[in-house]
């Protein structure tokens, strides 16, 4: 059987056609390639930026602890990212963990999840690792506002649980489904939604 990608094949495409964020890097976490999602995300950064590690690269707050950036910090060896690269690199399997990380923003900074899988790569002549993130904090932040401890089922308490679910649907409104809306708010036109007051409701 012949294989199905030949041995010249361009990788970049394939990467391009992959929704998440891919990185190929080096065990330093250097970032030296990246996918179409990846630049979409990060813009002219990434091409201003080449071989940059990655933690200088997405802006974590915790590289600029230390003058010589990502890697060398003290909150570096817990980084789940640095953790699952350098798994790779050393020959040991990297389990899909989930990654919190804090990135600057124009705005100040703002509080990601990833998940996180890493996996070797040999390309030209090097051993480097193919690292893809999946941005889940949607699910993350959703879960803090599930009143149940997921272990043995008590309810936890929780601080104005409505108006924290309230927030969360104004600043994720492609997360409501249909089907999950009372029959009075399927009937409101969607521009309503997420106004002050009640959900699907006039000021």
């Amino acid at each position: 059987m012949e294989p199905l990608i030949p041995k010249d094949f361009d990788l970049l495409p394939l990467l391009d056609a992959i929704p998440s964020v891919v990185f190929i890097t080096d065990g330093d976490v250097r970032i030296v390639e990246a996918n179409r999602a990846a630049r979409v995300w990060l813009g002219h950064a990434i091409e201003q930026q080449p071989n940059e590690r990655g933690g200088d690269l997405l802006h974590c707050i915790f590289a600029r602890e230390s003058q010589d950036g990502c890697g060398t910090t003290e909150y570096c060896p817990a980084c789940v990212i640095r953790k699952s690269v350098e798994a790779v690199k050393l020959g040991r399997p990297a389990p899909r963990r989930v990654a919190h990380m804090i990135l600057e923003t124009a705005d100040g900074s703002e509080d990601r999840w990833f998940q996180v899988s890493a996996s070797p790569l040999a390309l030209d002549g090097r051993e480097l690792v193919i690292l893809v993130l999946e941005d889940v904090s949607q699910l993350a932040e959703l879960r803090e506002l599930i009143p149940f401890c997921p272990s043995c089922g008590e309810v936890r308490e929780v601080a104005d649980l409505r108006s924290q679910a309230q927030i969360f649907i104004r600043k994720h409104t492609d997360f409501l489904l249909a089907q999950e809306l009372c029959p009075h708010c399927r009937s409101t036109p969607p521009a309503d939604l997420g106004q002050e007051g009640e959900p699907g409701t006039s000021a």
